[in-house]
């Protein structure tokens, strides 16, 4: 028997033999591509390429130093689409059977709304294809999800693209647009794409899935929550919102330095706020988060929070005469802090803790998003650093709907892989 030939489909190869004695040809395949139980070594290279946040180039740079023939560019686009239809199928079946747990846990503890639909606990949050800093709002894609709060799978995901390559290109030479897949999908400003997606997620949730999104986890985005209410997706039920902790304690450390840098104020009270009170304040609230959330009595509860709150800065600068035991061990004494008391420094103080007490039921609750940022951090990994605006709005597309149920739903991920 003699190899007379090869064939090369990428990573797969067709090796042609002729018997020596017979003359007949006769092909051997190094892997079977019509196979539907196994994944080929193309697509799991491309899978590979794109779980790992890189692409055809430095994969092309990686396999010549392993002097390793690899597929055309042309190959790996056919292999990449075919794995995003794979990816994007078992996306919206994961969410499918993510609703249903979800549905069946609050069907068995009795949360239900007047007509008897399940009323479940959702995160959301959205991510774009690059940052603001407080200022630049001109990203050309993003991407939203609500996740369920009981088991932290994603049950709605969205995308919003304002940019399409072949779109643009034809309308840059005033030409008809050839037929093509078109992303483009959303001609509003970058900043309403979280509200967007977020309402259109709450508006089908009864559709899909038959359950109503109760209440929303959420950071301190008013704008999405103001969007919900006002198109209020559930007839006889409205959905309210709880802050994410970390996202209001941030923002509180944030403005008491800010406050602290502020020349309009005095030096010497500036000075007084230094970084160690800022964190002293933020351990109080955060012990008594610990200590009351586990209450039975929530509106005595939410009382007593706000107690320590406002008892918060009076500890910072050295008065304990009120402090609690879980939180203070020096004595109870009481610290004349009367040169700063009475100043416009100390009332900007207590305005910022006026906002952290309008939000004590929020924090009582004492939960994140970091479900949901989880998710961003992976959209991230893999279409962060894209430099071809085209390839981004294609990628985020399709590698979104799935990567997040690799990091969230690992088991699904398991079993698309196996059953590809």
């Amino acid at each position: 028997m003699s190899l007379i030939g090869e064939k090369r489909i990428g990573l797969v190869s067709k090796f042609k033999f002729r018997c020596n004695m017979c003359k007949d040809d006769f092909i051997v395949t190094s892997e079977d591509l019509s196979s539907t139980h196994n994944v080929n070594a193309n697509v799991g290279a491309v899978t590979g390429i794109t779980s790992a946040g890189i692409g055809f180039s430095q994969f092309e740079e990686i396999t010549a130093c392993m002097d390793v023939p690899i597929f055309t560019k042309t190959t790996y686009a056919q292999v990449q689409n075919m794995v995003y239809e794979k990816w994007e199928s078992t996306s919206v079946e994961s969410m499918a059977a993510a609703a249903m747990r979800e549905r069946d846990a609050a069907v068995a503890e009795g949360t239900l709304s007047k007509d008897g639909i399940p009323v479940i606990d959702v995160y959301a949050d959205a991510c774009w294809s690059s940052r603001s800093y407080g200022s630049n709002y001109k990203a050309l894609s993003g991407a939203a999800a609500i996740v369920g709060r009981r088991y932290g799978e994603v049950l709605f995901l969205g995308i919003k693209n304002k940019y399409c390559l072949v779109c643009a290109r034809a309308e840059k030479k005033q030409t008809a647009a050839p037929e093509h897949v078109c992303f483009k999908n959303y001609t509003g400003s970058s900043s309403g794409m979280e509200s967007e997606i977020i309402c259109q997620g709450f508006e089908t949730s009864v559709l899909m899935y038959n359950v109503i999104y109760g209440r929303l986890i959420a950071d301190g985005d008013s704008a999405t929550y103001a969007k919900i209410l006002a198109r209020n997706p559930y007839q006889n039920h409205t959905v309210q919102k709880v802050e994410c902790r970390n996202h209001v304690l941030r923002n509180m450390c944030n403005k008491l330095r800010a406050v602290a840098k502020d020349t309009k104020y005095a030096l010497v009270h500036r000075k007084m706020l230094s970084e160690s009170k800022i964190m002293s304040i933020r351990k109080v609230v955060i012990a008594s988060i610990k200590k009351y959330k586990l209450e039975k009595h929530k509106t005595e509860a939410v009382a007593a929070f706000r107690n320590e709150i406002e008892n918060s800065i009076q500890h910072a600068f050295g008065n304990h005469e009120n402090c609690k035991n879980y939180y203070c061990s020096k004595e109870k004494t009481q610290q004349s802090n009367m040169e700063i008391k009475n100043t416009t420094f100390w009332f900007r103080i207590q305005t910022i803790l006026q906002s952290l007490l309008s939000k004590s039921r929020s924090m009582l609750e004492d939960v994140d998003t970091n479900t949901v940022e989880r998710f961003n951090s992976v959209i991230a990994k893999i279409v962060g650093e894209r430099e071809l605006i085209s390839l981004y709005v294609r990628v985020t597309k399709h590698v979104a709907m799935l990567q997040s149920f690799l990091l969230i739903t690992p088991t699904q991920g398991i079993y698309f892989i196996k059953n590809f």
